[in-house]
């Protein structure tokens, strides 16, 4: 019971870090471009220096086919990260992270167009109380407005995530997690340098010291847990676990900067938690075994 409570609590603890990268995104005032370079950076760097302590899980040889594979997953995993920085930037951080979790519903329309899985009635609810919570959030859904906008970008990420779900059941399957994260990172970071150089010259030291807090403590870190967390429990209890992220980032805006989510939000934002965690009964996150960091 003791060691299983210490998975639990390093998932949880996981799942807290992993919210506040959304927090600390909303206080930058650089590009969403910069935002992701410097998280893989830092968070490159981070898992650099765990080599010496993860030697066996990091330095594993990989061959040609495996790290091609790897940069695909790496590009579709910049591209979620961009697109859920964009949500939180433009609609807020309630909405943007609520926008993002509502994942579930588009791994289940996938695996129906592309996988041939029939929609049960299982399914059939997920997606129901994903609608309701995308309504109450955004009932009108006016273009012009910047809280559409960020649920926008925020399903978005919701969408290329659920895609590199899928994926990297072939792209990273018998790959070390840990690894994959690692070689993932160096490839963003390599990938994005020419588009973010010049502004990152431009950040301030307080700028810096953030991204480095979203790189090291938000990703590498939080990533290491998260991996030590779902090795001593079953997968649906990590996916529950994780799906308490948007929560974790609602409730620390709530106190840090006495940012209250309205009734009608906080309603949205139920409906879609209760979904995810119906949803981490499926199959699909059974197999899953990436993080969402």
């Amino acid at each position: 019971m003791l060691m299983h409570s210490k998975y639990q609590l390093s998932l949880q603890t996981a799942a807290f870090i992993f919210g506040a990268s959304a927090l600390i995104a909303e206080q930058l005032a650089v590009g969403v471009v910069v935002i992701v370079f410097a998280r893989c950076l830092f968070a490159s760097l981070t898992l650099t220096a765990l080599v010496p302590f993860f030697r066996h899980q990091l330095l594993s040889p990989l061959s040609v086919n495996e790290m091609l594979k790897l940069s695909v997953s790496a590009t579709l995993l910049a591209l979620h990260w961009f697109s859920f920085f964009m949500g939180v930037k433009l609609g807020g951080l309630a909405i943007g992270t609520l926008g993002f979790a509502c994942f579930p519903a588009f791994v289940i329309v996938f695996e129906a167009l592309f996988f041939k899985e029939k929609i049960t009635a299982h399914d059939g609810v997920i997606i129901l109380l994903i609608g309701i919570g995308i309504w109450l959030i955004t009932p009108n859904f006016d273009l012009s407005d910047e809280s559409a906008l960020g649920m926008l970008w925020g399903l978005g990420s919701g969408v290329i995530y659920s895609i590199m779900m899928l994926t990297n059941r072939y792209l990273v399957d018998g790959v070390n997690p840990m690894q994959s994260s690692w070689v993932q990172c160096l490839v963003i970071t390599f990938l994005l340098l020419p588009f973010s150089f010049e502004g990152m010259l431009n950040i301030t030291l307080e700028e810096c010291l953030l991204l480095a807090v979203l790189g090291i403590l938000c990703t590498g870190i939080a990533y290491t847990l998260f991996i030590y967390g779902v090795s001593g429990v079953k997968a649906k209890v990590a996916a529950t676990v994780i799906a308490l992220e948007p929560i974790y980032a609602i409730l620390l805006a709530w106190i840090i900067f006495s940012e209250q989510p309205s009734l009608v939000v906080l309603s949205g934002g139920f409906a879609i938690i209760l979904a995810v965690v119906i949803s981490s009964q499926r199959r699909v996150f059974k197999q899953e075994k990436t993080a969402s960091i």
